[in-house]
């Protein structure tokens, strides 16, 4: 295929545009429609409305080191980075009623064997995890996992701790360090999920400079030609030799041709979309039953930095429902600041049913026992609540025990004329690195297969 070759991309998010600059860097004839007035899909970082330039990221925040393709694009456009110094990461914690910074003073107010009490947190990471990471092999490989590994996906997350030897004590600990962000938490994910995303992770963390939408904006501006907005794609018909798309856009009923389609959408969206015929069996049964994390972000400005050297210093981490407590404004200029409660899980759920004065009020609820006085010094609030958005009905992907290894080929396969991107679809569920590898999978697919 070459030059003429019609291509519609469903989703102007960072998989759907990684796409469409791979496959017009090939000659491709290339449209994007995308439901909502913006680019960036769940990138998207939310200015207003705070003050004196503060702004807080609602979806995707970090860039691993390890996160090449990422960082390819972000060299291909200009964009800095600002890296979070590796002693202001994730750590002060409070567990148990207790506040502990680590590397300091690890007294944790949880039951601990003496072993781990002397390990540490850092030990109980290493003898626990770092014996079932070397059983992964290249994760990245496309006949991943192999034998040594599957085993794990068929036990959650907490089952293979204490099958490790970690007590319950250390358990409580380890799940804190955001495999609980995934699903109903540890008891609902599968291990090889978890670990996975585990090594996903290297190379020092950063924040892009000014809001991680510089980068989707970026993206977006180059395709400006092949962005239609506001098309909400209600009906996809396909068949050996091209598909046609039935869509709305400013109040009127469109109709595109072309000869491939890129489903650059979460299957949560996705199961709601008419097709015909419809998929194979296994693939409408993936996209129906994929589960999707709840997530709920409040944002709570305040008048000054009030915590000083006695904040998080960047995120900080509790064993309440708002499992991190994040100071966005650390590396802003300025005196108010902007502290995010990200909560998971059915908490996540049950703020997103909320009103925005709950929300709020309940997000405070969660930050007093972590920097009291947050009501004092409070100004506003506002929330992102990926659940109750439209254009999202949902999080991340996530998988429980035993899916992984059934489903995730599955996800990513394609049906005849039309293939399918998102970061639920690659080795980087939930990350920008996920979605490009994605798109770049299916421009690779459509370049070289008939």
């Amino acid at each position: 295929m070459a030059n003429g070759t019609r291509v519609v991309i469903v989703g102007a998010g960072i998989s759907g545009m990684a796409a469409a600059l791979q496959l017009l860097e090939r000659g491709f004839d290339v449209q994007i429609l995308e439901a909502q007035q913006r680019a960036g899909g769940r990138v998207e970082t939310l200015r207003a409305p705070f003050s004196d330039g503060l702004y807080a990221e609602a979806g995707a925040t970090y860039i691993p080191g390890a996160h090449d393709l990422t960082h390819a694009y972000l060299r291909r456009f200009q964009i800095p980075l600002h890296l979070i110094p590796e002693e202001q990461l994730f750590t002060l914690w409070n567990i148990a009623g207790k506040r502990v910074r680590i590397g300091r003073d690890e007294q944790w107010a949880v039951e601990l064997s003496s072993k781990e009490r002397e390990a540490g947190l850092a030990g109980m990471v290493q003898a626990y995890i770092a014996p079932a990471l070397a059983r992964l092999g290249d994760v990245r490989s496309d006949s991943w996992p192999g034998s040594a590994a599957r085993d794990l996906d068929q036990m959650s997350y907490r089952d293979f701790l204490a099958g490790a030897g970690a007590s319950p004590g250390a358990i409580a600990l380890i799940r804190r360090m955001f495999p609980d962000i995934h699903g109903e938490g540890i008891e609902d994910t599968s291990a090889l999920f978890c670990l996975r995303d585990f090594t996903n992770e290297g190379g020092g963390w950063s924040l892009i400079s000014g809001g991680s939408d510089a980068l989707p904006n970026a993206m977006a501006r180059e395709l400006q030609a092949h962005i239609h907005y506001g098309a909400r794609v209600e009906r996809i018909e396909h068949g050996p030799d091209g598909a046609g798309i039935r869509f709305t856009q400013a109040g009127q009923s469109r109709w595109l041709e072309c000869d491939r389609v890129v489903l650059a959408l979460q299957f949560s969206c996705l199961k709601t979309t008419d097709v015909a015929p419809a998929f194979s069996t296994e693939k409408t049964n993936v996209i129906s039953a994929m589960g999707y994390s709840a997530v709920s972000r409040v944002f709570l400005q305040t008048r000054t930095r009030y915590w000083g050297e006695d904040g998080p210093q960047y995120m900080g981490i509790t064993d309440s429902p708002a499992l991190g407590i994040r100071d966005c404004s650390f590396h802003l200029p300025g005196q108010r600041g902007l502290v995010e409660c990200y909560i998971p899980g059915a908490a996540g759920r049950r703020i997103a049913a909320m009103d925005a004065v709950d929300r709020v009020q309940t997000a405070c609820n969660y930050v007093e026992t972590f920097l009291p006085g947050i009501r004092e010094h409070l100004e506003l609030g506002a929330a992102k609540c990926w659940t109750a958005d439209p254009f999202a009905r949902g999080g991340y992907a996530y998988y429980r025990p035993g899916e992984l290894t059934r489903w995730e080929n599955i996800a990513r396969r394609r049906e005849g004329v039309v293939h399918f991107a998102g970061d639920h679809a690659s080795p980087w569920p939930s990350w920008m690195q996920g979605a490009i590898h994605a798109g770049h999978r299916v421009a690779q697919e459509i370049g070289e297969r008939p």
